[in-house]
């Protein structure tokens, strides 16, 4: 079985130790990596109990309260001395029940000598349900009744005009359930709830200098999490679409480290700052500050700009001096600030590569980001055969349908090269919705990596772009 770069091994029969029903025993191991060894045989003295057979839905056990199973979903993992110390002689029962209906996998220990399993040490709450536990865990608790949520709502939207049609929709429709032909595009009622408190509270807010996200939650939030509440995927999809505007166009993002590796320095009061050619692994720029005072110094070789969705690939990528060596290699993290934004405007005319997740959200992203830069930009290693090929990351079915709906919405505005990819995220007719990890790639794409870079100098020298 694979999940993103996740592969397993099943070792039930393997173990000495009774599994309960429905439970199996699994190695598990990173694509790349392949199963751990000892003595040129299978390590299995780490292994992860999970379902068998888990449900698609999101069902928790027979009999365990709502309080209960909100307790469960608090905490992406916890102790196993924790886990009995809440339900005593019961623990082992509920513990089964849970990892058989998916909700969560423990970490067990195994004695070599014996074969047996002699201690569990972690109860990790899986990844689908880490998915949607927040918004499970406010349905659970019935923090807000659904009737007195949707009064408050049409209490906020009054007198905003941007927001007529929507107060109109909701007017129309049932306490808890999603108004029919809502702008927010929600497919669940806590979403569509977050994106329309955010609005509310931007328009009302709307002649105070540019705010930042947490800054309109702590006000449109203060109810529940404030500050801490959490921006989701899905719930900034809503919140775009209900704006019909990206995300980095309504608000501000703080002063940032901008990590960077390649053939760039950084002056301030002609005294070197920032050496981003000698830096290991990388290296710091305030995204702010490099653009109000001091200079950039593009170094001798300099070829272009390669911007990294994700953490981990602009890591990988760092470490390769054929990459380092002519491209100054930046980590996006997601939606490009105003700093990042700006910085790059400062390194034009370089060419600009990006590399992002095959999907809905990294094709906004890269499309995001070529109209803020106002000049083209070149995706790499994202074509249609890479998305074919996956491995893709499971999603649930509401968040599936919102990603094929984003991706049909980015087919006329997507650079040309990521279009035929948005179509198949549209309407595949089996995969639809569905996204590649940038990880997933690394095995494949990291070793030629500087060949697809030297491509993009060949589009960027042409009468053609993105």
């Amino acid at each position: 079985m694979v999940s993103g770069e996740e592969c397993t091994v099943n070792v039930k029969d393997l173990i000495v130790s009774p599994l309960p029903d429905g439970v199996q025993a699994v190695v598990r191991y990173s694509e790349g990596d392949g199963p751990p060894r000892k003595y040129g045989t299978l390590d299995f003295s780490k292994v992860f109990l999970v379902a068998e057979n888990p449900p698609g839905e999101f069902l928790g056990p027979t009999g365990l309260e709502a309080r209960d199973l909100a307790w469960v979903l608090e905490k992406a993992s916890r102790k196993m001395q924790t886990f009995q110390h809440r339900w005593g002689v019961r623990s082992n029962e509920i513990l089964d029940d849970l990892i058989r209906c998916g909700a969560v996998m423990v970490e067990a220990r195994v004695n070599m000598r014996d074969l047996r399993i002699e201690r569990l040490t972690q109860i990790i709450r899986t990844p689908l349900w880490s998915e949607r536990a927040e918004e499970r865990r406010r349905n659970l608790l019935g923090r807000i009744d659904p009737g007195v949520a949707r009064m408050e709502l049409l209490g906020l939207m009054q007198n905003i005009s941007e927001l007529e049609t929507e107060y109109g929709l909701l007017l129309k429709s049932e306490p808890g359930v999603v108004p029919v032909g809502s702008a927010t595009g929600a497919g669940q009622w806590d979403t569509y709830d977050f994106a329309v408190r955010v609005a509310c509270r931007w328009y009302r807010d709307r002649d105070e200098q540019h705010p930042t996200r947490r800054e309109v939650s702590s006000r449109s939030h203060a109810h529940t999490a404030g500050t801490k509440t959490r921006w989701t995927d899905a719930r900034i999809q809503a919140v775009e679409n209900l704006f019909g505007k990206y995300i980095s166009d309504l608000f501000d993002f703080p002063d940032h480290e901008i990590r960077v590796k390649g053939p760039l320095r950084w002056y301030r009061d002609g005294v070197l700052a920032v050496d981003a050619v000698t830096a290991e692994p990388w290296v710091g720029l305030p995204s702010n500050g490099v653009r109000e005072t001091g200079t950039l110094e593009q170094v001798k070789g300099i070829r272009g700009v390669l911007i990294l969705e994700n953490q981990d690939t602009f890591y990988r990528s760092c470490q390769i001096p054929a990459i380092t060596e002519g491209w100054v290699c930046v980590w996006g993290a997601g939606y490009a600030s105003d700093g990042l934004v700006g910085f790059l405007k400062m390194l034009a005319p370089l060419p600009i590569a990006v590399w992002g997740d095959l999907d809905a959200h990294g094709i906004a992203i890269i499309t995001n980001l070529r109209d803020r830069v106002e000049r083209d930009v070149y995706p790499v290693a994202m074509t249609e055969e890479s998305w074919l090929r996956g491995p893709h990351r499971p999603q649930p079915p509401e968040r599936r349908e919102q990603d094929a709906k984003k991706a049909a919405g980015l087919l006329d505005q997507a650079p040309d090269a990521l279009r035929p990819v948005a179509a198949l995220i549209a309407d595949h007719p089996e995969l639809a919705g569905l996204g590649v990890e940038q990880e997933a790639q690394h095995t494949e794409v990291l070793p030629g990596l500087a060949d697809l870079l030297a491509g993009v100098l060949d589009s960027a020298h042409s009468t053609s772009g993105a």
